[in-house]
């Protein structure tokens, strides 16, 4: 769950402990925007302003009579854990604060618990959650992973209306799973992104502890969850495969016939996340950060869109369209077939709205899964001009991915030549080509050094750095269509500068190669543009 919503609420929950003030009355939240709170038996209740006081009110009664409840079901007495619930109205409000795509989440910090959940839907996850805190607080956490199936049982046993979308009683559903063949090992207990292998062990698992807790207590299933499913036999006096055999052997003979149910309707989501909307951006610095609050979000196949919201959906659509063109048209350059890895691409209107959005005024940047803080392969880009860089920055996660970093530091500068190449668009507010760029540095005594290509050392003047663009990528163009891009990758591969190894010459050599071709072909000085080239094309 998102640390600084989490600290947020314990502010909070502080707050509201040590003042004086009476906090059982509803008012709107200092922490939070439209939300609105109160504090009663160490719970702290933040519930969306959307919802009036009787709402709010039903909220805190459910709250109450579902942990009395949950701890009735477990036989133990009543507790007062320090507890925040946020009550929130649709799956919107929920992605917004957690990126999230669950009706549903708890959070644990040092014994003071967070849930948050959509309040708004028939099949509410709430006492599931609920059930959980319970189950911690009082019989404490289990590290035996083999052991997950007892909790996550109990929870969806204290909460059918999670799953009764289908109209089946648990063990209804458990005859149909038996009956065909469709039970899972629930020791191994599956994680949510498996949608309907979780259904199944959450289904499955309610049924066993239900049959547990009837024939044998409630003490001995918590004697299991604390002591860990190594000691069933001893707790039991039998096989956990043994009691399995039992259950299944019982619900044969007593329904010889199968349960006619509707498998296709079983494994739909009772709580579905509504795909086909543009959702509000998952801001993680909650009321910090403008731009993301402004942006909305989209994932479409393996790509996630986070885009302006003043956008069209005609253009967020023709951003699909380009952006996958530019995603073949990169994978075509480097010889290399399709690929289902997930992009999340962050679209932004100017420089300045890239620097509300990440502190810096750039045009564009890219990374991969698990290099510095991020957590997915992520595109941030100026786009919508005419000299948008989105093309170059797909060409660095598509080469990234592909073809991994370079290997030595004197090829990193391939990484910035081949996606210059790709998107020459983001340069050509001079209307030249790069071999005509290329051209007039030769021709005036512009171009850098190859020690300068390969440290990328160009001065703090923004045209310096356009020629290491336009000449690097004007070089790496030359050896594509001159060598073929194999005896590129091998070199961007290259664990050393094995240069002259590979194309039979050295750099230096090459470039000299170069030069002289080019002399030959412009005898004349060329008629360039140099203010032109100068400004900056991307704004």
């Amino acid at each position: 769950m998102n640390s600084k919503i989490t600290l947020l609420f314990l502010i909070s929950l502080y707050s509201c402990t040590i003042l004086s003030q009476d906090w059982s009355k509803w008012q709107p939240s200092p922490n939070f925007e439209r939300k609105m709170f109160k504090m009663e038996d160490s719970t702290l209740y933040l519930v969306d302003s959307s919802f009036d006081e009787i709402q709010r009110d039903r909220i805190a009664t459910k709250v109450k009579e579902c942990m009395i409840n949950n701890l009735n079901l477990l036989q133990e007495k009543p507790i007062s854990p320090v507890m925040g619930i946020l009550a929130l109205p649709d799956y919107a409000e929920i992605y917004r604060l957690f990126g999230k795509k669950e009706a549903a989440i708890t959070d644990d910090m040092n014994g003071q618990y967070m849930v948050a959940y959509i309040e708004n839907t028939e099949h509410c996850a709430l006492n599931r959650e609920l059930m959980g805190v319970a189950i911690t607080k009082r019989w404490g956490t289990q590290t035996d992973s083999q052991s997950a199936w007892i909790k996550e049982g109990l929870k969806n046993y204290a909460s059918p209306e999670v799953y009764s979308c289908d109209s089946y009683t648990i063990e209804e559903r458990y005859i149909y799973l038996l009956k065909n063949d469709k039970l899972i090992d629930i020791r191994q207990f599956p994680d949510r992104s498996n949608t309907i292998q979780y259904k199944i062990a959450c289904n499955q698992s309610a049924y066993i502890v239900k049959c547990l807790s009837d024939q044998y207590g409630m003490d001995k299933l918590k004697q299991l969850w604390k002591e860990g499913m190594t000691d069933f036999e001893k707790i039991y006096g039998f096989t956990f495969d043994d009691f399995i055999v039992k259950v299944n052997s019982e619900l044969n003979k007593k329904h010889p016939n199968s349960i006619d149910l509707d498998w296709k309707r079983f494994a739909q989501e009772c709580n579905p996340f509504p795909e086909s909307d543009w959702l509000p951006a998952y801001n993680s610095l909650q009321m910090s950060n403008p731009q993301l609050n402004r942006m909305v979000t989209k994932e479409i196949g393996n790509l996630r869109f986070t885009v302006d919201s003043t956008l069209t959906i005609a253009e967020r659509n023709e951003i699909r369209r380009e952006t996958n063109e530019y995603i073949d048209d990169c994978l075509k350059i480097i010889n290399e077939k399709p690929f289902n890895d997930s992009i999340h691409i962050y679209l932004v209107p100017t420089q300045n709205d890239m620097k509300l959005l990440l502190g810096g005024r750039i045009g564009g940047i890219s990374g991969l899964k698990n290099s510095g803080h991020l957590t997915e392969n992520t595109i941030y880009s100026v786009h919508g001009k005419k000299h948008s860089p989105l093309k170059h920055e797909v060409m660095h996660i598509v080469s990234f991915l592909k073809w991994g970093r370079t290997m030595s530091i004197n090829t990193t500068w391939l990484e910035e030549a081949l996606a210059v190449y790709a998107c020459p668009e983001s340069l050509d507010c001079d209307g030249h080509t790069f071999e005509e760029r290329y051209v007039y540095f030769l021709q005036n005594d512009k171009l850098l050094s190859t020690s300068s290509l390969f440290d990328q050392e160009m001065g703090e003047e923004s045209f310096q750095y356009k020629i290491f663009y336009s000449q690097s990528a004007f070089i790496v163009g030359y050896l594509i269509e001159n060598y073929g891009v194999d005896k590129l990758k091998k070199l961007w591969q290259s664990s050393d500068i094995d240069f002259n190894e590979i194309y039979g010459i050295t750099f230096d050599g090459m470039i000299q190669k170069i030069n002289s071709e080019l002399n030959k072909k412009y005898p004349e000085p060329i008629d360039f543009n140099w203010e032109g080239f100068k400004q900056t094309c991307i704004e």
